[in-house]
């Protein structure tokens, strides 16, 4: 089984290595100089230095919250700053102001695999109850959970794709013309119809059709025959 660290959507170790910390998490100077640059506050100066480097380590930006105290102990030290110092975390537009500053400074485009690894792990923090709440000395059972959380996630998002894909291809089949661009708006990280709380069913009956899983957008008809 592949280490949780190596996935697909990476995450850090539930044990930071000192090697890991001296050689991925601790920023240098030119990295200090840059945070000083952006604010003038402690807090708000641990903040965007903290996110810069679980960027670095993970090619997206995990919530404050998931990354590793002591990752947050390494990078406040070497800023300089007092124990009770924490990474503010700020309102939504400050948040994303930071992660632009970030990368920018590291020379990174918003591109199309920075967001879906960054709405995909949105969408399994939605999905997991309790998340916060989850304790355990374990670390092989913590990896576990989460790998969990995330076929979960895959399988729900996998759900919705089937949906978008059948809904296409019937507006296709009656005739109607589906745009690409506009098909590429529609996320498959649909919320408002996955129940969360309540009794569950598991239902590992096969489906009665086969799954279609490719998009046939030709239009075959022009609004319906004669």
């Amino acid at each position: 089984m592949a280490s949780i660290d190596r996935t697909a959507y990476p995450r850090f170790k539930r044990v930071v290595s000192a090697h890991e910390l001296t050689e991925a998490v601790t920023p240098t100077q030119d990295e200090v100089a840059w945070a000083r640059g952006k604010t003038q506050s402690d807090p708000h100066l641990l903040a965007p230095a903290v996110r810069l480097k679980a960027y670095q380590r993970l090619g997206y930006f995990p919530k404050l919250r998931d990354i590793p105290a002591v990752v947050v102990d390494t990078v406040r030290g070497v800023l300089d700053l007092p124990d009770e110092v924490g990474p503010e975390t700020g309102a939504d537009r400050t948040a994303k102001r930071r992660r632009g500053f970030v990368r920018a400074y590291l020379g990174v485009k918003y591109e199309a695999v920075t967001n879906k690894a960054e709405a995909f792990h949105g969408y399994a923090e939605w999905l997991m109850i309790g998340g916060k709440l989850m304790s355990h000395n374990d670390p092989d059972h913590l990896e576990r959970v989460v790998k969990f959380n995330e076929l979960l996630a895959n399988c729900a998002i996998y759900s919705a794709a089937l949906d978008i894909t059948d809904v296409a291809n019937g507006l296709a089949a009656d005739g109607y013309p589906v745009d690409t661009d506009d098909l590429a708006t529609i996320t498959p990280y649909i919320q408002h119809t996955i129940r969360r709380m309540g009794d569950l069913m598991l239902n590992l009956a096969p489906p009665d059709h086969t799954p279609v899983t490719r998009l046939d957008l030709e239009p075959r008809v022009l609004f319906g025959s004669p």
